[in-house]
């Protein structure tokens, strides 16, 4: 009976361990593409808005900063950077970064082209979309790019992680728990009755 206890012990957990392991991977899997999707949709919205094509063709800085530095705060990125085709930021997080060269990759969005990307920037490692921002013509006439730092990103997936091992916990918890575990445990433990009890005594008689 021991032998059974512990091999049903073994098995919840294990179970548990694998299904804790598949649910990690692919939580991390799944926050990162939404990471991914959130900045890309940060940035199409703004290259889209009214009045941001001619505040960059204008170069308009305050007018441009006040809306990436509107739409940072109100979608929860970690920066929102407009720049010239030619990569020059016309908006930044830090405004004494504005009239620097973007760090990224920026040439395939000054073509009129979508990127997303996880690069080192002047904040930190981070996944990044960059997008066209495109004139009444068609031109490329600047680019918008929103990025989220890696360490939020790496926040949300521990606290994820930690709800799943929590999970795993009651799992095993509850497998320790089930009828067949707590009888396969009575059954290992000997009674109170059966430790006490002596061996039968036997009269003899002598001859």
């Amino acid at each position: 009976m021991r032998r059974l206890l512990v091999l049903e012990i073994v098995t919840v957990v294990l179970t548990a361990v694998i299904a804790g392991g598949v649910s990690a991977w692919s939580t991390r899997q799944t926050i990162e593409r939404d990471a991914a999707d959130k900045v890309l949709a940060v940035s199409v919205a703004l290259a889209a808005s009214p009045g941001l094509a001619d505040a960059v063709a204008t170069r308009d800085v305050p007018r441009i900063q006040a809306a990436a530095e509107a739409t940072r705060a109100g979608t929860g990125v970690s920066f929102v950077t407009v720049m010239d085709p030619a990569g020059t930021r016309l908006s930044h997080p830090e405004p004494a970064r504005i009239g620097e060269t973007y760090q990224g990759t920026f040439l395939p969005a000054a073509g009129g082209a979508t990127l997303v990307e996880t690069f080192p920037g002047t904040l930190g490692l981070s996944v990044r979309a960059i997008v066209p921002v495109l004139g009444a013509d068609g031109t490329v006439v600047g680019m918008v790019a929103a990025g989220q730092l890696r360490v939020q990103v790496a926040d949300r997936i521990a606290r994820e992680l930690a709800v799943l091992a929590l999970a795993a916990a009651v799992a095993i918890a509850l497998g320790w728990g089930s009828p067949g575990s707590r009888r396969a445990a009575s059954s290992a433990t000997p009674s109170a009755s059966s430790r006490t009890r002596s061996p039968p005594c036997t009269a003899t008689t002598r001859p």
